[in-house]
């Protein structure tokens, strides 16, 4: 190596170093073990952002299958971050399937962004922000997009993405409870849930689901309320009124079959904008 090619690389790895142990001190869980090609020590930071640059062009390009080599590589290169799974699932699920329409071919962008989120839910364990990346992905993307949901039904869980939203968010809850974005997915999540339970005609599992979605949202709105921002004063109104719309549906799950149904059609006719579905005959 040329020595004035030495004397730019070696500041980029001790910054590296100090990026790497400042980043360390600040996870509020161990870091997971890095990937067998981390073993390059501080080169590796610099092999990352060139994939990064590589992969970034790729998906402008549509170069679909050289975004996914490096996105792969990056994934290897450092499985312990968190916001990269993140940006790459993204970039996968939302970047590369826009403009397909064949819904096998959604679904396959879908499930890879999910699979790099499960990855780093697993190498990152007890980490709240892992799971929370996972729930928002769940509940933005898959639970969006029909070709994907039911993709996700069929190859993955049953149970729906709202569900698997539901728990990452409640793990993320449990593991941070002081940090408001996950009991803000819970409430979303929750409510979408019992909605469909309710649907299904589950009252048992649907009035469960909106009673966490009541509690959920009533934190969300507390805290906006305590942060004293003027700028949150839509965003407070929607919380509450989307708390007390669980409620209510917690409270009519819990009625006979001949008063739910009556108060239900009654809530119904009350917040159309909701689009509750027709309970089971």
């Amino acid at each position: 190596m040329k020595p004035p090619t030495i004397l730019f690389v070696l500041p980029l790895l001790i910054g590296a170093a100090i990026l790497g142990r400042e980043s360390d001190d600040r996870r509020t869980t161990q870091r997971a073990a890095p990937g067998a090609a981390s073993l390059l020590g501080g080169f590796t930071a610099i092999a990352v952002q060139v994939l990064w640059m590589r992969a970034d062009q790729a998906v402008m390009d549509q170069r679909e299958d050289d975004a996914q080599v490096a996105f792969a590589a990056i994934s290897e290169l450092e499985p312990q971050l968190v916001s990269s799974g993140d940006f790459i699932a993204r970039a996968l699920g939302f970047n590369l399937a826009e403009g397909h329409t064949d819904p096998a071919v959604r679904w396959s962008f879908g499930r890879e962004g999910w699979r790099v989120l499960s990855r780093t839910v697993d190498l990152n364990p007890g980490e709240a922000r892992a799971h929370a990346a996972r729930g928002r992905y769940a509940l933005l993307r898959l639970n969006s997009d029909p070709s994907m949901k039911a993709g996700f039904v069929r190859d993955v869980d049953a149970a729906g993405p709202l569900e698997s939203a539901r728990r990452d968010f409640d793990e993320a809850v449990r593991l941070r409870p002081q940090w408001i974005e996950p009991w803000h997915g819970t409430a979303i999540a929750s409510l979408g849930r019992g909605v469909e339970h309710l649907g299904a005609g589950r009252f048992g599992d649907a009035a469960a689901c909106l009673r966490r979605a009541e509690e959920a949202f009533r934190r969300v709105a507390e805290r906006w309320t305590e942060d004293g921002d003027p700028r949150l004063a839509a965003n407070i109104e929607t919380a509450t009124g989307s708390g007390k719309l669980a409620a209510a549906l917690a409270e009519i799950c819990a009625l006979p079959d001949d008063e739910r149904a009556t108060q239900y059609d009654d809530l119904r006719r009350l917040v159309p904008e909701a689009r509750l579905p027709d309970l089971p005959k």
